[in-house]
């Protein structure tokens, strides 16, 4: 599937797109840009990031290789015969539950009108966020795109007949990419989550057009190694890479490793707030990155 459709559906949802360095690039937060296909390495000596940044973007996150960077990983599932089997004992045992309970499969865009928003602002309660106040018209923005998208695929689980849980997956090549997984909290003790994600990979992996599925990166955020355990549980599997964080150079002058250092420990303290908490990540993973130098 070709990634000018991921491109396509960013645009039309308001984020800014643009190709350098033979990759797309997005603004996945506010002045942060990062690339797709997600897994591409790319070589840090020779990207030229004034271009990709812009003259918006103010810092550049994205793959190289291990050796180049800060040794993290892709949280990926590869096993064409991938089954009950790939998972640990717990986790099999728990969608085994979750399978006899619930009913699961492909969701229309359409019907995430409604539930797909309960589910989202269940979600963000649970997790201690703050529901931004233009939450459903992004939402109904974001389905109404992904629907008109021939990469999007949802599919979901329900217990007792309402939506318990959700995701939205997007095929960039070969590569099922799993960006969004919702649930709702009542319903946990049913193990929708399981059902639905374990349904989900059998049926890519049983696609010869699917090579592997990905649900992301480590995280920039910590504390987020429960979540990581229950996906590992599934059946993910940790696939070795570097990331690196590039911030906008400055009348030529590059962010000083020690400064971005001591600023990411002073923002720590403050980690429990999402938005500074990825702040202290980014400069903490730049002030230990290697330095590279430029190709001439």
């Amino acid at each position: 599937m070709d990634a000018q459709h991921y491109a396509e559906f960013l645009q039309r949802i308001g984020h800014m797109v643009h190709e350098a360095a033979g990759v797309h690039w997005f603004d996945v937060k506010p002045h942060v840009y990062t690339c797709f296909p997600f897994e591409t390495q790319l070589n840090p000596a020779a990207v030229d990031f004034g271009t990709v940044l812009g003259s918006r973007g103010l810092a550049a996150r994205y793959c190289c290789r291990v050796s180049e960077g800060v040794s993290s990983y892709r949280l990926v599932v590869r096993d064409r015969d991938y089954d009950l089997a790939s998972q640990t004992s717990k986790a099999r045992n728990q969608t085994r539950r979750g399978l006899e309970q619930c009913q699961y499969g492909r969701l229309e865009f359409s019907q995430l009108a409604d539930d797909g928003l309960r589910l989202n602002r269940e979600t963000l309660l649970r997790q201690q966020r703050s529901i931004p106040g233009d939450f459903e018209r992004y939402w109904r923005d974001y389905y109404s795109a992904a629907d008109r998208c021939p990469a999007a695929t949802a599919w979901g689980a329900w217990h007792d007949g309402m939506l318990a849980s959700y995701l939205i997956s997007f095929r960039i090549g070969a590569v099922e990419n799993i960006c969004i997984v919702r649930s709702d909290r009542s319903t946990l003790k049913h193990y929708p989550n399981n059902a639905m994600l374990y349904s989900f990979l059998k049926h890519a992996m049983e696609r010869g057009d699917v090579s592997e599925v990905s649900i992301g990166f480590q995280s920039l955020l910590e504390g987020m190694e429960p979540l990581d355990h229950f996906k590992l549980g599934l059946g993910f599997e940790k696939q070795p890479i570097g990331q690196r964080i590039e911030f906008r150079r400055t009348l030529g002058l590059a962010v000083p490793k020690s400064l971005a250092a001591l600023t990411g420990r002073a923002l720590k303290r403050w980690s429990e707030h999402e938005r500074l908490g990825r702040i202290s990540g980014m400069l903490a993973w730049y002030a230990s990155q290697p330095v590279i130098r430029k190709a001439a």
